[in-house]
């Protein structure tokens, strides 16, 4: 990745975890609710095999990411890696996902969410703008 790739994932994955203990701190006052479901499944499997079940999902998606985006989409995969991974963390340090923002669709998300669907958005732009979403390799 570019060096304005990895400021996107650092920025997503910090500002995920600022928000998310401010928000805990009762900095910001907001109603902080603890997800320790897998997203869009629920719990699966209790404790570390969620966990297990995640990053191996994240690996399956860097690999099918590297052999089938193009490089114009590293910033899209920042964004999703950076969420992916502030949520990973927060997985493992407190046994779930705080979720604080809530627009009215039933249920909760953070800012680590909006990393990621941000991320997704931007790789299916990249893949109509290219109209072939295959890597180039001659770059």
């Amino acid at each position: 990745m570019k060096r304005s790739s990895w400021l996107i994932f650092s920025g997503a994955f910090l500002l995920d975890l600022l928000s998310k203990y401010l928000v805990l701190q009762g900095v910001v006052p907001l109603e902080a609710a603890k997800n320790s479901g897998l997203p869009f499944v629920g719990k699966v499997f209790p404790g570390f095999f969620d966990l297990a079940l995640v990053l191996s999902a994240l690996l399956l998606f860097a690999v099918l990411y590297r052999k089938f985006f193009s490089r114009d989409s590293d910033k899209a995969f920042a964004l999703i890696l950076g969420g992916a991974a502030a949520n990973i963390v927060d997985r493992a340090a407190t046994g779930g996902v705080t979720d604080f923002l809530d627009i009215g669709l039933g249920g909760k998300f953070n800012l680590a969410d909006v990393a990621i669907w941000l991320g997704i958005l931007f790789l299916g732009y990249n893949v109509i703008k290219n109209k072939s979403g295959t890597r180039n390799t001659s770059q």
